[in-house]
């Protein structure tokens, strides 16, 4: 039963990751928008975008750093888990460019 536990904790990872990556894609959209002219967004939803993406920045890294811990995955879990932090760390840092 744990190994399912923790199956059921990646796939969650897996669609937070995916969530984030679509805000930070909506908000650079937003930002790009907003910098011609066309865009509807105001500055105060831009940085609340990547307030959004800040708190869920943390809370992946978190999570990741909580299933190494715990649960010592091997091969393809572990790669994984590095792949989730490293993109997480960059979804952040395009967010907070949108909003530069």
């Amino acid at each position: 039963m744990p190994h399912k536990h923790f199956d059921e904790r990646l796939a969650d990872l897996e669609r937070r990751l995916l969530a984030m990556s679509h805000k930070v894609e909506g908000l650079v959209g937003e930002s790009v928008s907003m910098a011609m002219g066309s865009g509807d967004a105001t500055m105060d939803q831009i940085y609340s975008g990547d307030t959004e993406i800040d708190a869920e920045e943390v809370g992946i890294e978190e999570a990741c750093i909580e299933l190494l811990a715990l649960h010592q995955p091997m091969a393809g879990d572990l790669r994984f888990l590095v792949t989730v932090l490293k993109v997480n760390t960059d979804l952040e840092r395009i967010g907070d460019h949108a909003v530069n």
